[in-house]
């Protein structure tokens, strides 16, 4: 047994390197590989069957040239072969060296053939085996031996290609297999980035524009305190007059202040914290909904001290969800974290509008609903606004119908035909929650607003009494727990 020496070890891994080195080339140029692995099987066999003389060299040449046909066609390979088989049967006794060929012409027929190309191969398997065994036997049973040898050994090149084939055939697929996921999964992770870039946007759009409108009317409210207050120092008034116009011009200045300063401080702290989820180094931190219904009293709050008259009606059933005084007799409904998000930010949206684009508004309602299974949301005012208020370039309505739609609501927006806009959204109450209570049918929906503290309450449904909104600066119609509530101002058909 030869020794195992780092020279033994060189020379494999030169003949290894050699083999590699002309399997690249043939991979390259298939036609020029094949000739020479051809032109070296017939030489070694030429010169083991010497005695065969030139004439079994020129026998072989045919079968070489089948054998370089396997590069270009196979059909065509298979009719050389069968046609210089059928010749050299009937024309000389001789078996050239060029048969040897025929087992790596049927592997490479069943390795790449067509389904068609592999069982003509078969047949010429069969033909060729029954031919040359008449040849070359001189009795009944040695033809059979003969027969079945020859059928043998090219049956077992023939099952080692398709078996070849095969292989690839299942590497093949489970490629395309791994590709498609792979394309999936970037696919996937594409939608995950823009969803979340998309969610982000909406977040940045409800928190910059409410802000920087709350600040453009209170900076223009204080501007006007302020002339209000030279102006009337410019006037011809004693001395306590224009003392208290001056003190009058001076609140009103402080407070737009104050209200500037807030909404700045809430619309930074919010900022901070979508940009803390951009900048996690770890990557894993996960973007959750900021402010739910429980921040909507603030938010009306903020709203009627802004000078919008709100009038709020507030489900009862929802008032542990709003961190209002609950009703004993009420049962209270759970809403989905992402549901009170959503629903908030379509109120802070819709009010914002109303600021922005509404012109001069004597009331503006806010109602909130639990219907059944679903949550239902509207706001309404009657303001005259600009035409097409709600096909300008902003994105606020189409920020609300993303948001409304992820949760599969509904959302309707358009021109009242009384005047004013109308925003409603829908959504339903998922998953079911099994703290689902129902509100009693005596309490039906009640106005809550802002009394003097600035806190929001829920009626007592059996006083009949419902407290006016102390802020409100145009006054307005206030719905009283027995009237009915108009379906006009709330829903659209």
């Amino acid at each position: 047994m030869p020794e195992n020496t780092p020279r033994t070890r060189t020379e494999g891994h030169r003949l290894l390197h050699g083999f590699y080195a002309f399997h690249d080339f043939a991979r390259r140029r298939p036609l020029t590989g094949d000739a020479l692995v051809g032109l070296a099987v017939v030489g070694v066999f030429f010169v083991l069957g010497a005695p065969q003389g030139w004439v079994g060299l020129l026998w072989s040449l045919p079968w070489l040239l089948a054998y370089c046909l396997r590069s270009i066609s196979l059909p065509a390979m298979l009719g050389v072969m069968a046609v210089t088989g059928v010749a050299q049967v009937l024309a000389t006794d001789l078996l050239p060296a060029g048969n040897v060929l025929v087992p790596l012409a049927v592997y490479r027929a069943a390795s790449s053939g067509s389904c068609g190309v592999r069982r003509a191969s078969l047949g010429l398997i069969v033909l060729g085996s029954v031919l040359m065994a008449g040849e070359a036997a001189t009795e009944v049973s040695s033809f059979a031996v003969i027969a079945v040898i020859l059928a043998a050994t090219l049956l077992v090149a023939w099952l080692l290609g398709d078996l070849v084939r095969h292989r690839r055939t299942v590497m093949e697929r489970e490629m395309a297999q791994y590709e498609a996921l792979a394309r999936d999964r970037e696919q996937r992770a594409l939608l995950a980035i823009r969803a979340e870039r998309s969610t982000i946007a909406r977040e940045m759009h409800d928190i910059i524009a409410h802000s920087l409108s709350v600040v453009i009317v209170q900076a223009d409210g204080g501007r006007y305190a302020a002339n209000a207050g030279i102006a009337a120092a410019d006037r011809e008034l004693d001395h306590e007059e224009q003392d208290a116009a001056r003190e009058a011009a001076l609140r009103g200045a402080l407070g737009a202040l104050e209200q500037i300063s807030d909404s700045a401080r809430e619309a930074l702290a919010e900022t901070r914290r979508l940009v803390g989820v951009l900048r996690d180094p770890e990557g894993g931190a996960e973007y959750t909904p900021g402010q739910t219904l429980a921040d909507l009293p603030g938010l009306l709050d903020r709203m009627q001290e802004s000078s919008l008259p709100v009038q709020s009606l507030l489900d009862p059933a929802l008032a542990a969800e709003m961190g209002l005084p609950e009703q004993p007799e009420v049962e209270q409904v759970t809403l989905p974290r992402t549901v009170s998000s959503a629903a908030f930010r379509v109120v802070q949206e819709a009010t914002t509008n109303v600021i922005k684009h509404a012109g001069a508004v004597s009331t503006v309602r806010v109602r909130v609903k639990v219907k059944g299974d679903r949550l239902v949301l509207t706001v309404a005012d009657d303001g005259a606004g600009p035409t097409g208020r709600g096909s300008g370039d902003g994105h606020g309505i189409l920020g609300m119908h993303e948001r409304v739609i992820a949760l599969g609501g509904e959302l309707t927006t358009g021109m009242r035909s009384g005047g004013g806009f109308l925003v409603r959204a829908e959504f339903p109450l998922t998953p079911p929650s099994p703290t689902r209570r129902r509100m009693s049918r005596q309490v039906g929906a009640h106005v809550v607003s802002s009394g003097p503290s600035g806190t929001h309450s829920v009626p007592d449904p059996t006083s009949g009494s419902i407290p006016r909104p102390a802020r409100q600066s145009v006054p307005g119609p206030v719905l009283s727990s027995t009237d009915p509530i108009p379906p006009t101002p709330w829903e659209l058909p």
